[in-house]
């Protein structure tokens, strides 16, 4: 990022491979340990005005030179070490309570910070702020990010403010791993590619606010066919203070 451009008026769109990890322990195989993860580069584009922000090219993100990104975290907390039952029922991305083993669409968390112990988790990536120091590494302080079919929206925030983000899932790989830790059996890995553009936004802002579940209704009625989801008013680089395209029932 040139230390010219305003994080405002700047769509970063991360892209890479987001997987969804199931470790099942030896010892209570009902009650699986899930984790996502996410890895890849991303590229700053000066989408300050009103025009609508092109995707790079997905062969853009292979640079090596680009900054990277990435994160882990879980989507069903550590099973216990010990027999029974799975007491764990994560919610899916439309908000309801689901199965932790079946289904890609949902919502996957991270909360970072003092907010948690769990030293496996972590959201970072790559930034050079103009300093002459080059690229270093920074962290989200928390963020959701949900699935829902070829949609995915996001909101979080970290040092450099809140923000929303939205983009699309694409492809879909599966595999069944071997043994490689201990108190592990088999692991199974879903993988779909995941393009995510993210809009930095003034504390004021009205989205700043936002949930998951108004991003998304947002995002899915200002989308125009034919244009990304990054496109929709909701993404918009100006500050918003009143909803954008869905009409409240009194």
């Amino acid at each position: 990022r040139r230390a010219a451009m305003s994080w405002r008026d700047t769509l970063f769109v991360w892209r890479g491979p987001f997987s969804r990890v199931t470790a099942r322990p030896e010892n209570n195989k009902n009650n699986p340990t899930v984790t996502w993860q996410w890895e890849g580069t991303w590229i700053g584009l000066d989408a300050g005005g009103k025009d609508c922000a092109k995707a790079p090219a997905v062969a853009d993100f292979a640079n090596t030179a680009l900054p990277k990104f990435r994160a882990i975290a879980y989507v069903t907390p550590p099973a216990p070490m010990s027999s029974g039952p799975a007491s764990v029922s994560p919610q899916n991305a439309s908000g309801s309570s689901g199965d932790c083993v079946g289904g890609f669409d949902r919502v996957y968390p991270f909360v970072g910070g003092d907010h948690t112990r769990r030293t496996l988790e972590e959201m970072q990536w790559q930034l050079d702020q103009g300093d002459g120091n080059g690229l270093a590494w920074f962290g989200d302080d928390y963020i959701d990010i949900a699935v829902e079919n070829d949609l995915v929206v996001a909101v979080g925030g970290n040092a450099f403010g809140p923000f929303v983000a939205a983009g699309y899932v694409s492809g879909y790989r599966y595999r069944v791993e071997q043994p490689c830790q201990v108190f592990r059996i088999a692991n199974t890995t879903e993988t779909r590619d995941v393009t995510l553009a993210r809009r930095y936004l003034d504390t004021k802002d009205l989205r700043a606010s936002w949930t998951l579940d108004t991003l998304k209704r947002e995002i899915r009625g200002g989308m125009i066919k034919g244009t990304h989801a990054w496109n929709a008013p909701a993404m918009a680089a100006a500050t918003m203070k009143k909803c954008s395209v869905v009409k409240r029932k009194r």
